[in-house]
């Protein structure tokens, strides 16, 4: 659609709905009493801290973590049960202890913990659902554990998506779109 001024040459581009949210959200926009109110819902999520960088997570998000680091101090000794050389065991070891540090860090709100935790979630669940039906069949409270550790980081990285889901489709969905005045 066109948006037409008194003279047909000064024709205007259609803005996507939501555009500029983010540069109002930083705070990098002028917002007058014309702006759409889109705009103005956004500086007063930044505000709400909404949008806040290294913000603490949401509760689910937070539980969800201290379920993920939870469920790996459960399984500890079923992993140590295995024969393990020295070698073996401290690499499971040191793995606890970058866990828990990561764990911690994501917890306090910093960012980059965030998506570290997140991308360790994914490939974990990458390196453990395709071994899963041969677990199943050769070793069931392995694979009990397996299904469990996947099923919490599943649910982990839903949980830290869901706010960013919620804030897209507050400003972004046009059936939430308001009327311009």
């Amino acid at each position: 659609m066109w948006t037409f001024s008194s003279r047909d040459r000064h024709r205007i581009a259609p803005q996507p709905l939501g555009a500029g949210l983010d540069k109002a959200a930083a705070g990098d926009v002028s917002l007058s009493a014309r702006a759409p109110r889109a705009l103005r819902r956004a500086r007063s999520a930044r505000a709400d801290g909404m949008m806040i960088a290294g913000r603490t997570s949401p509760r689910l998000a937070q539980a969800s973590v201290i379920a993920v680091w939870l469920w790996s101090m459960i399984e500890l000794p079923a992993e140590l049960t295995v024969d393990a050389s020295i070698v073996q065991t401290f690499a499971l070891a040191l793995s606890k202890i970058c866990l828990t540090l990561l764990a911690y860090a994501v917890l306090m709100g910093k960012g980059y913990a965030r998506k570290i935790f997140l991308f360790v979630c994914w490939l974990s669940i990458l390196a453990i659902a395709p071994d899963l039906p041969l677990q199943f069949r050769y070793d069931r409270s392995g694979f009990m554990l397996s299904v469990i550790e996947c099923v919490l980081k599943g649910l982990t990285i839903i949980a830290f998506a869901l706010p960013s889901l919620e804030y897209k489709v507050r400003f972004d969905d046009p059936a939430h779109a308001e009327a311009r005045h």
